[in-house]
């Protein structure tokens, strides 16, 4: 069960064809108060969740904050689980993350994590958790890469060969390393041991990495623009209007950011094309 949207949520759309309708949208919000949602049916199951996540936060005030929750439809099981990380974490810490969130989620080990080498000006913002879900048995924990472009990417073609020749083939990496000023983007990779094969590219106006924006912000319409030609035609706009009557007049639409996502494991006979998601925001009023 999915719980009911508060003052702040994230809708994660896979854009489609015209003729195919939209799915509903994945949901991602910021984690609540434990005590403050205590007595509400729809947190009831989660609160083991919440007080373990808090407990997590209080163990490690300067390395862990802003916990959000990611329910995939049709929202059952656990969701998954993001941490911001404030600072470089020691091996010591991430075993002792690893086997803390493992009291009740299964976590895979997290420690080798540590010693992952980084280019210089490289590195991990976000860690999320997820657990096993559709086309994934196994629980994965989830990377977010901050830093120059071109350091991400040459750590991504030692890392992730596979992945990146699929963004070179949609002729995405021009885009990818051009000047300042056209985007900003985030690596995204999940890990079990060592890197896994799938490669998500988060991209956000130019200065506004890892941040919302307006919905009609001149910077974030310029994104969807710069990014049309390799979207399903009128997918964009067709999906921002789905979501602007979804919201109704009770919360305000933003603007988040868009995803490339390129899985050498889907698909056959050479592997997947490159597909893109996007994200947007539900502001309750203020």
């Amino acid at each position: 069960m999915i719980p009911p949207l508060g003052h702040l949520g994230l809708f994660e759309y896979r854009l489609s064809e015209a003729h195919e309708p939209i799915r509903i949208p994945d949901l991602s919000m910021p984690m609540p108060d434990p005590k403050a949602v205590a007595k509400q049916p729809a947190w009831e199951q989660l609160q083991p969740l919440l007080a373990l996540v808090n407990n997590c936060l209080r163990q490690w005030p300067d390395l862990l904050a802003n916990p959000w929750l990611e329910f995939d439809q049709p929202g059952e099981g656990w969701p998954g689980l993001f941490l911001r990380l404030q600072r470089p974490a020691a091996q010591g810490e991430l075993k002792r993350l690893a086997a803390a969130l493992g009291t009740l989620l299964d976590a895979p080990p997290l420690e080798p994590l540590a010693t992952l080498p980084l280019p210089a000006g490289v590195q991990i913002s976000h860690l999320g958790l997820f657990p096993p879900r559709l086309g994934q048995r196994h629980p994965s924990w989830r990377c977010n890469l901050v830093g120059p472009a071109a350091a991400q990417w040459g750590w991504l073609q030692q890392q992730l060969p596979a992945a990146v020749a699929l963004l070179q083939r949609a002729e995405l990496e021009p885009l990818l390393l051009a000047q300042p000023g056209q985007l900003a983007w985030s690596a995204c990779f999940d890990w079990r041991r060592t890197p896994q094969p799938r490669l998500g590219l988060e991209l956000y106006p130019t200065e506004r990495l890892q941040r919302g924006s307006n919905e009609a912000d001149p910077a974030a319409l310029a994104l969807l623009q710069l990014l049309t030609p390799w979207c399903p035609h009128g997918s964009l706009e067709r999906t921002r209007q789905w979501h602007r009557r979804r919201l109704g007049e009770r919360f305000q639409p933003g603007f988040s950011h868009l995803k490339l996502v390129a899985n050498p494991n889907d698909g056959a006979g050479g592997g997947a094309a490159v597909q893109l998601k996007l994200y947007l925001l539900a502001h309750a009023p203020v």
